[in-house]
């Protein structure tokens, strides 16, 4: 009887997805084919790869059409498999209660108010149907992954991540050398793909310092990887991604120090292998540089704080209107689909507005901020805890791969929109799920030691 209610809700979800890509059939039949494809995997009982599958199209595809390099996953049913395949999920096995529940109740029932009240107040429908998806994307992310960790090895499932960003973040380098030798010729790559480097690069940097069984061949594979990925995000040129890598560095460096016998050995080790990878980084990119004006341009606007240059006062506006606006309304926000058009120089942009902390301001109001910060607050603390035990196996550095990811994507969201309006929110809800799900297992492995 359950294998018919599961085909049904394939069946009724399916009928959903049709209706919504109706309009442009044609293009979407790549994107229905890999619905049906994730599918089949999870009526297999192949939950992991359902879940590779996804993370793959969220890794690889998201903006491929900027450049017509791949075929095109486009982002409406990107999302509408994640939504599909979590709802199956849920409606298969409820998750059992954890201190996220209340946090995304409440979040949902926030989504819903906001999306309600942008319908009441007029705003534009496109607008508030691609924000929605977009943050449901938090909670339906973390159940879609919660049900599927609580179901397996944790191992298993840290492998699979961990080889998976290694690889993608390779397929994502090849694609921006492809991009910039041969599409831009040098000028800036434009896809927010590049923002995911800094997790494989954390991957590849912490395997580095904390997995103690690496072979030479192993070291200098992950080496030459991250050498790769500095590469593309130099090239990428988003003055804000630099600055986060550079603080995911630095607290991957303080950790690698703390939890060190040896200090001043540590502070060698970390020092020795920053400079190789760096160097060898500046050194290729010296001799295959194809534009060295624009490269130092964007160095100098950091530099200098240079906020006359155009793309860094469009944000300043922009955050001058969101500001204004806001004027009266601050607890309420001004809900779902609410747009700005930002003039400069006769130029207009809608909806540039480069910060994702305002961003949830903006559309939720204090509220929104405050439930944001106490998810992200138990999410760290879950963090911490697992990383200051003694254990010292593949969950720590797991765990340190994500928090020293999850802090520099937070900066990068002071001057980005990555935490919160792009399809990766499914990857960060994963890593909330994750911890949720590690600390679970920390908790009955200490009560079994005690009994």
């Amino acid at each position: 009887m359950t294998r018919y209610k599961d085909y049904l809700i394939c069946i009724l979800l399916f009928i959903i997805c049709f209706f919504l890509i109706l309009d442009n059939t044609s293009r979407n039949l790549i994107n229905i084919g890999l619905f049906f494809l994730i599918v089949i995997f999870y009526f297999l009982n192949y939950e992991l790869i359902s879940y590779l599958l996804i993370l793959t199209i969220l890794f690889v595809f998201p903006q491929s059409d900027r450049y017509h390099l791949i075929p095109v996953i486009y982002h409406d049913t990107s999302i509408m498999i994640l939504l599909a395949m979590s709802l199956i999920m849920i409606f298969k096995k409820f998750i059992k209660h954890n201190v996220y529940n209340k946090y995304w109740f409440i979040f949902i029932l926030l989504i819903i108010i906001q999306t309600l009240r942008g319908i009441y107040l007029g705003h534009d429908s496109y607008y508030i149907k691609d924000e929605v998806v977009k943050y449901l994307n938090y909670p339906i992310g973390f159940f879609f992954v919660k049900s599927i960790i609580d179901k397996i090895n944790l191992k298993k499932f840290i492998r699979l991540n961990i080889y998976a960003f290694l690889i993608l973040g390779l397929i994502i380098c090849l694609q921006m050398f492809y991009y910039y030798f041969f599409v831009t010729i040098g000028n800036r790559v434009l896809t927010r793909q590049t923002n995911l480097l800094l997790i494989s690069l954390m991957t590849s940097m912490a395997l580095l310092l904390f997995y103690k069984k690496l072979s030479f061949k192993e070291k200098a594979f992950l080496i030459t990887v991250s050498v790769l990925y500095i590469l593309s995000i130099i090239i990428f040129m988003q003055r804000s991604l630099w600055i986060a890598v550079a603080i995911s560095l630095l607290s991957l460096s303080l950790i690698f120090i703390l939890k060190s016998d040896n200090k001043k050995k540590s502070i060698f080790v970390i020092i020795t292998i920053l400079l190789i990878v760096i160097s060898v980084s500046l050194l290729i990119l010296n001799r295959y540089n194809l534009n060295k004006n624009i490269l130092s341009k964007r160095v100098e606007v950091i530099e200098n704080q240079d906020i006359k240059e155009l793309s860094v006062f469009i944000r300043l506006l922009s955050y001058v209107e969101i500001i204004k606006k806001l004027e009266g309304k601050w607890i309420q926000g001004l809900a779902i689909g609410d747009e700005i058009k930002t003039t400069y120089l006769n130029r207009s942009v809608i909806n540039i507005v480069d910060n994702s902390v305002l961003i949830i301001l903006w559309k939720f109001g204090l509220f929104g901020i405050l439930l944001f910060g106490l998810i992200f607050f138990h999410f760290f603390k879950q963090l911490f805890q697992l990383i200051k035990s003694d254990r010292n196996d593949i969950i720590t550095i797991f765990s340190i791969i994500i928090t020293t990811s999850i802090i520099g994507q937070i900066i990068n969201g002071f001057a980005c929109v990555i935490m919160i309006l792009y399809h990766y929110n499914f990857i960060w809800a994963m890593f909330i799920a994750y911890a949720d799900r590690a600390n679970e297992l920390g908790k009955i492995q200490f009560g079994k030691q005690n009994t």
